[in-house]
């Protein structure tokens, strides 16, 4: 998954998390809206919400990352906002 320094499509990518990386969300904004798959597959969903995620609980924020392909179990934002 690529991680981006702004919130939406066209921000530079900053890095990269490998398929099903566990991340930990410091906060979430709105931004473009992305098209991600479905819970346990089930229709895919759109969402602007993005996140803002580190890898550790105590790492360094590494930057945001569609909330459209984090496996939260909801459509809604599980942190505060940016």
């Amino acid at each position: 998954m690529e991680v981006r320094g702004e919130p939406v499509l066209s921000a530079a990518v900053t890095g990269y998390l490998p398929y099903q990386s566990e991340v930990f969300i410091v906060c979430t904004t709105i931004g473009d809206v992305v098209e991600g798959p479905g819970a346990d597959g089930g229709p895919p969903i759109s969402t602007p919400v993005w996140d803002k995620v580190r890898t550790s609980s105590d790492g360094a924020d590494v930057g945001f990352v569609p909330d459209a392909w984090v496996k939260t179990g909801t459509a809604a934002p599980k942190a505060g906002a940016c």
